[in-house]
C-alpha cells in the first residue's frame, strides 16, 4: 500500500495543474446493465467497511461515499511502519485529497473532469491538457485474476501524465491503478517512470488482507 499511498499523493500534486472548465459528471444508474463485465466497468466506492492491508504494514479502510457525489470516496490510511491513521478522500477511488474542509470544490471539479472515462471500457481514453501537461486516463483490461486473496475480477486502469520540460528528456510518468471490480478497491499497481531511454518501474507492496463487509461477499 505504499505505492498507493504514494500513487494517491503524487496525483494529488497534479490534479492542481489540471485547471480546466468542468465536464458534466457521469450519468447515474447503472451503464453497464446487461453488458459483459470484461467489456464494461462502472465506478462504485467501496462499501463502508472494506479493508486493504500490505506487506510493507499499510492499510487503507474505506469509509463509504462523500455526502451528495457517489464519485468521491472517504477513506482512513495508514502509512508504512504504523503512525496514526489519516482521513483522506478519494476522486474516482484513486486521486486523493487531505482531510481538509476546504478542498470540497476542487475535489468536485476534479471528478468532473475525469467523469468522461467512465464506464470504464476497451478502447476508450480520455485525455486532461494543460499548456504545460497532459494526462491520458485509459482501460488497460478487465479480467479474472489470481491475487494473495483468491481469484477477483480486476479492472486495470492507467493514468499517463507528460510534462515537457525544456532542455531536458520528456519525461513520462504511468500509473497503472488494479481496482477489485466488485467493490472498486484499489488492490495493487504500478508506476513506470521514462526519462528518456530510461525506465523503471515501481510495483506495489504484494496484498496482505482484503475483507469486504459480509453483504457485498
Amino acid at each position: 500500500m505504499r505505492l498507493l499511498l504514494s500513487i494517491m499523493l503524487r496525483s494529488s500534486l497534479l490534479a492542481a495543474l489540471l485547471l480546466l472548465p468542468s465536464l458534466p459528471a457521469a450519468a447515474a444508474g447503472d451503464p453497464c446493465a446487461g453488458q459483459s463485465p470484461d467489456r464494461c466497468w462502472a465506478f462504485r466506492c467501496p462499501p463502508a467497511g472494506t479493508q486493504v492491508a500490505a506487506s510493507d504494514g499499510s492499510s487503507v479502510e474505506y469509509l463509504g461515499v462523500v455526502a451528495g457525489d457517489p464519485r468521491i470516496c472517504r477513506a482512513r490510511a495508514s502509512a508504512p511502519g504504523g503512525g496514526p491513521p489519516e482521513e483522506i478522500s478519494l476522486v474516482f477511488g484513486v486521486m486523493f485529497w487531505g482531510s481538509r474542509g476546504d478542498v470540497e470544490a476542487e475535489r468536485r471539479a476534479e471528478a468532473d473532469r475525469i467523469a468522461p472515462f467512465f464506464p470504464a471500457r476497451p478502447g476508450h481514453s480520455i485525455t486532461i491538457s494543460t499548456p504545460s501537461s497532459r494526462t491520458t486516463w485509459s482501460l488497460r483490461g478487465i479480467a479474472v485474476e489470481n491475487t494473495p486473496v483468491g481469484r477477483r475480477r480486476v479492472v486495470r486502469i492507467t493514468q499517463r501524465f507528460e510534462q515537457p520540460i525544456p532542455g531536458q528528456p520528456l519525461t513520462i510518468e504511468l500509473t497503472t491503478y488494479a481496482l477489485d471490480a466488485e467493490t472498486g478497491a484499489v488492490i495493487g499497481g504500478e508506476v513506470e517512470t521514462r526519462r528518456g531511454r530510461e525506465v523503471s518501474r515501481e510495483p506495489a507492496p504484494a496484498m496482505t488482507r482484503f475483507t469486504v463487509p459480509a453483504e457485498r461477499r
